[in-house]
């Protein structure tokens, strides 16, 4: 069992472990009712970790994508509707304004 990801959010973390699954990699969650505590401690983070030493490659490079494309898509400028105009953040689908899609 080897560690790949962490992070203070269970629900991120979870995320991930859902993908991971979806490309048939065997995955476990580690700590996920620790991160409830007082003082958040990253050593006690929920982890995602794979079940299998020959998934290590293929699971970081799936991450890393899904990483990379998540951080692109929230420092992307805003997405002007092309029915009202109205400015989104580019991580909508739908206009907030009129619900046409952007």
């Amino acid at each position: 069992m080897i560690e790949i990801f962490s992070d203070i959010s269970p629900v991120k973390v979870g995320h991930y472990q859902t993908i991971l699954e979806e490309q048939g990699i065997a995955t476990f969650l580690r700590n996920n009712n620790l991160s409830a505590v007082e003082v958040p401690i990253p050593k006690f983070y929920p982890a995602l970790c794979i079940m299998n030493d020959e998934d290590h490659q293929k699971a970081l490079t799936i991450l890393q994508d899904i990483i990379k494309k998540e951080q692109t898509k929230i420092s992307s400028p805003d997405i002007n509707c092309p029915n009202c105009n109205e400015p989104n953040p580019a991580t909508f689908e739908t206009c907030w304004s009129c619900s046409s899609e952007l």
